[in-house]
Formats: C-alpha cells, structure tokens, sequence
C-alpha cells in the first residue's frame, strides 16, 4: 500500500495547474516484451503493430486507446522504450493505477490510496531510466503573463535567466492568420528547455468547441536523460509535481523589476512572485565526472594534433623543441592530472629524465 502523496496533476493555491505532460522511459532490465508490458499492466493484444519502428528500434507498438508507443528490437542494450505524450498521460496512468488494484491480494476493485506516481516511477527506476520528462504549468482564463507580455519582458530585458538565448516562433496560414505562437528559451539540443507557447490558438486550430472562449498560456519544461532522472528523484522523494515545476521555473529564470545596476540584485516582479506561489528555487545538479586520460587524448586529437603536426612537419620531424621542456611542462600539470599519469605509469619521472 502506498501513501497518496503525488499525482500526475496539482492544482495551486493561486489557481494554476501543474501537470506531467510527457513521459519517456526505456526498459533495460534484458525482460521479453511481454514482460515488459505485463510489468505496467499492459498486454500484447491492446497494442497494434506499426508499418515500422523508430529512433534506432526495428518494430512499433501503437496502443488503440491512446497516443502511447512502445518500441522494441532494437541494438543490444537497447531495451522496450515507451513514449507517453500528454494526451495519454492521465490515460497509463488510470491504467497503471487499475493494474496496482489488481496486484493487491485482496482482490481487483478495493478502494485503497496507492500513489500511483510513485510507484509506476519506482518501477521505472528499477528497470531502467527516464530519457524525457516534460512538466507543465496551465495558466487558464484569465494568464498571469500572455505570451506577448513574456515577449515585451524577454526584449525589454526584465528578467535574469540561466539559459542564453530565445526566440518566437509563429504558425501562420497563407492568409496571414497566427494559428500558433511558441517562446523556445534554451536550446532545444540541451537537457532542460522552457518553451512557453499559445495553448488558446493551438485549441483553435485543432477545432476545439469553446477554445476561443478560454484564454489559456501553457509553460513547458522538457527535462532529458540526467536531469529528467534527478526530477524522478524528487518526485519520489514526496515533491509534488506543482513545487518541483515551480521550483525549477524559479531557479531558471525571473522577472524582475529594473532597479538597480546589477540585474542579479533587482527585485522579483510581484506579479511573478505570484505566479511561481513563492516555491524556493531546485537545483537540477548533475556531477560530471572528472576527465580521464582518454578524455585528454581526445580532445588534443581534435583540438591541437593538427597544430603539432603542422609544427612537426615544418621543422623536417624534429620533434625537440617538444620533447626538451618535458620536465617543465610536467611540473605544471595540474595535481589531478599527475595522479592519473601516475596511475598509467607510476616511473614517469625517470622517463623524463631518459627524453632530456
């Protein structure tokens, strides 16, 4: 039994609703397809099989009830991945919750809270690991900030961001009418981007009864491989979805108020307090490794081989202008450095001697 605690949809004090819009993990635990399938409460007969595969995977499932897709036969290693677009979000995860209910040993049907969330990310961990998480912030009716706002904020510069560039992109027919408007900030190749985007127009295109009736401004974060695993951590940790898309929203980016000569000291717009509830900043902190010797190697490879050799070959091969200041350049690598030639060859020193 799980405690309730998360679910794929939070709705803030200040009227905001916070949702997991995209969900993307893949399945390495070396299990059949059947098994894969079996262990998120799925069989093979509610899938039908696609005309062909996708992203480096030989074959498709395509679910009959929803936008979920689930690839496999793959390169080695590759595993069953599955893709869960927001549309089909609530849908796996009315699914999974089912398929828990079932699990319990006092039969289907028991009213019980069961974390849904939770455990279906725990199951996920277990097996493997998220590629893509995407978390959303509807702002409906009456938005805080319309797109236009955010672009009158973004060119006027009221804000302090850790991403480095923007930009709008909009739909049009050929009759010039706007049927979409998007703010990227961030690239699109990073593993976190904030994209801010028309849900209203979006709704209008589509032919949605009423859309025109509801203004509604969509905030997407899209997390990928190490961060969208660091979000899955929190979310088992108890953060809800609402406190940790705020939490990033906050850490990202802010609008302020131009009073003072250094932006980082500006005050925070009231309206943007408002907006973000006053959630503290979450750091999405990936420790990267340390570089090795075959990091090193690579990157004077691509860096400065083409240098050496123009050099080399410009003094007739003679390399002693390289190799005569060995035990200079040795005395100025960096302490982490020796410790790795030392562990390749703990005799480095007499090698110097022996190159003088």
């Amino acid at each position: 039994m799980f405690a309730a605690q998360s679910t794929v949809q939070v709705e803030r004090k200040n009227g905001l609703v916070c949702v997991i819009d995209w969900l993307s993990f893949t399945d390495v635990s070396n299990l059949d397809l059947m098994t894969s399938l079996a262990e998120f409460g799925f069989s093979l007969d509610e899938f039908t099989e696609a005309d062909k595969g996708a992203s480096g995977y030989k074959r498709m499932l395509l679910h009959k009830g929803s936008t979920l897709r689930v690839l496999y036969e793959g390169n080695e290693n590759m595993g069953v991945h599955y893709d869960i677009s927001g549309s089909s979000i609530l849908e796996f995860y009315c699914h999974m919750r089912s398929h828990l209910m079932q699990e319990t040993p006092f039969g289907p049907g028991l009213d019980v809270d069961i974390d849904v969330l939770c455990e279906l990310l725990r199951r996920i961990r277990l097996v493997g690991h998220v590629t893509r998480l995407d978390l959303a912030i509807d702002d409906k009716g009456s938005p805080f900030f319309t797109l236009l706002d955010l672009q009158a904020i973004l060119e006027e510069q009221r804000f302090v961001s850790k991403f480095r560039s923007w930009q709008l992109v909009k739909d049009c027919t050929t009759t010039n009418q706007l049927t979409g408007a998007t703010i990227y900030l961030g690239s699109r190749r990073s593993d976190i981007m904030l994209r801010v985007y028309d849900k209203q127009l979006e709704r209008i295109a589509k032919g949605i009864e009423g859309a025109a009736d509801v203004p509604w401004v969509r905030w997407e974060i899209e997390l990928k491989n190490e961060y969208a695993n660091i979000a899955l951590v929190d979310l088992l940790n108890g953060v809800d979805v609402g406190s940790l898309v705020f939490g990033i929203l906050s850490n990202y980016f802010r609008v302020v108020v131009l009073d003072d000569s250094n932006k980082s000291r500006c005050s925070t717009d009231v309206k943007w307090q408002q907006f973000v509830d006053e959630v503290a900043k979450i750091q999405l902190f990936v420790m990267q490794p340390a570089p090795t010797l075959a990091d090193k190697r690579e990157w004077v490879l691509k860096q400065v081989a083409p240098t050496i050799t123009g050099l080399i070959l410009a003094d007739y091969g003679d390399i002693s202008w390289l190799t005569a200041h060995f035990s200079d350049h040795a005395e100025r690598m960096s302490r982490h450095l020796k410790d790795l030639v030392t562990r390749a060859n703990p005799e480095w020193r007499d090698l110097i001697d022996d190159l003088r």
